[in-house]
């Protein structure tokens, strides 16, 4: 008997609960207009590489002869990049034939996100395979593995001072 006397209560008081008046928000008077809600994205920041370039060589950086990608250049990787250019980089003493900075710019973020997750796979344990790739806006650089680390920083530190 109890309880059915507590489930009656409990039910009751769900029931009135439900039942009660909503407030309802008084509509605008109709001279006035509710203005349509617009999502704004922030704005894609579109750099080219000429001023990436530009920028490295400001820090001190070496950029000769950088020349545009051609089709056998991107070694399997999205070719989505609206400017892409490359450059080998010089160092003294270093055998390795693999010394080079790629510059990508992209004209959208899905294309640049498609070429990021490329060399960082989302579901990679370590992504890259030893190589450098740094973003900045709608700018990917990508910097192969026999480029020192302190070397590839240097170049990621000048891509971020880009105003």
């Amino acid at each position: 008997m109890r309880r059915i006397t507590v489930v009656c209560i409990l039910t009751a008081t769900l029931l009135a609960a439900c039942a009660s008046p909503q407030v309802v928000a008084p509509s605008p008077p109709p001279s006035v207009t509710a203005a349509p809600s617009v999502e704004v994205s922030p704005p894609f920041r579109r750099w080219t590489t000429a001023q990436v370039i530009e920028a490295f060589k400001r820090a001190g950086l070496q950029t000769d002869a950088a020349h545009p990608l051609t089709e056998g250049m991107y070694a399997g990787a999205p070719r989505l990049a609206a400017e892409a250019v490359r450059f080998f980089v010089l160092m003294g003493g270093a055998e390795c034939i693999d010394r080079y900075l790629y510059i990508l710019a992209f004209a959208s973020t899905p294309d640049l996100e498609t070429t990021w997750r490329f060399y960082y796979p989302p579901d990679a344990l370590y992504g890259g395979a030893g190589q450098f790739v740094y973003r900045k806006d709608n700018i990917l650089i990508r910097v192969t593995p026999c480029v020192p680390d302190v070397r590839a920083e240097e170049y990621e530190a000048a891509l971020q001072l880009l105003q």
